[in-house]
């Protein structure tokens, strides 16, 4: 079907490099699947996550505002609609999984447009997704840039200033890639343009502590990074330094084996192990 909705299009920084890391593809589809897409599941049902590692599923997604697809590095979401409060619903959705995907070592980079859009899955096309695409690609850091076409009329334009107050958006200066090299160099030539994005460090300062930090994070999967891509993780943990805030994420409940630092599937150990260490929290049940 054809029609205005909200689209976002989200990619894995480094996924080459990840690849790379990884001999067996099994390995990096379970590291997707019990990581990476668990942070989308859990942020989509906003709420905690049981995942057992003797079962290649997750949990129903049971978010009805919002549907997904992933091929490889790139994931498209989008709205059933154009209504605001399925745009106030992404900018949630968005905040909480950029953050917890980082945590995990999975650095994304996104926009969300709104867009004329014709879905029939697997196919899905439309200038909506085009558009949010090239926003994607030109931004040289793991964020995500909300595009003005959200906040048209003033329904858009009232839940921006409330999105604004409540920092789960943030007006801040977004390094873009210009598509020409540094005179002399191989660097992407940046400039800095003012853009809304959202606000995931709002999300980070509860997880983050010395012994992490986000070089690591970034260097988890993808290992030592390249010129470029050390400019994109300067930027990002400026980004982060400036908005890192208290709030919490769902948490997860990893059962059966526990995953080691690198590959879930060098473990012995049973062990009950929740992430985020967030039992307590009377928000998740």
């Amino acid at each position: 079907m054809n029609q205005q909705r909200y689209v976002v299009f989200i990619d894995i920084l480094g996924f080459k490099n990840i690849i790379n890391q990884f001999e067996n593809p099994e390995d990096l589809g379970r590291e997707l699947l019990f990581n990476f897409n668990a942070s989308l599941h859990a942020a989509l049902n906003n709420s905690s996550i049981i995942i057992d590692l003797t079962k290649d599923t997750l949990p129903k997604v049971e978010n009805s505002e919002i549907s997904f697809w992933q091929f490889s590095d790139s994931i498209i979401l989008y709205s059933k609609d154009d209504n605001v409060k399925s745009l106030e619903e992404f900018i949630r959705v968005l905040n909480m999984f950029f953050a917890s995907s980082i945590l995990r070592g999975f650095p994304l980079r996104g926009a969300l447009v709104k867009g004329e859009l014709f879905t029939n899955p697997p196919i899905i096309v439309g200038k909506g997704l085009v558009n949010a695409a090239m926003n994607e690609a030109k931004q040289a850091w793991s964020g995500l840039i909300v595009d003005s076409s959200c906040f048209d009329g003033n329904e858009g334009e009232e839940l921006l200033k409330r999105m604004l107050l409540e920092k789960m958006l943030i007006n801040t200066k977004v390094p873009i890639k210009t598509g020409n090299k540094q005179e002399g160099s191989r660097l992407d030539q940046i400039v800095y343009q003012n853009q809304t994005v959202i606000n995931w460090p709002q999300f980070m300062g509860m997880y983050i502590n010395s012994g992490i930090t986000l070089n690591t994070l970034f260097e988890k999967f993808a290992g030592k990074p390249d010129d470029n891509a050390l400019i994109k993780i300067e930027h990002t943990i400026q980004f982060y330094k400036e908005n890192i805030g208290s709030r919490r994420l769902p948490p997860f409940t990893y059962t059966a084996e526990m995953a080691d630092t690198f590959s879930l599937l060098n473990t012995k150990d049973e062990v009950n192990y929740e992430f985020y260490n967030d039992k307590e929290d009377p928000h998740y049940k």
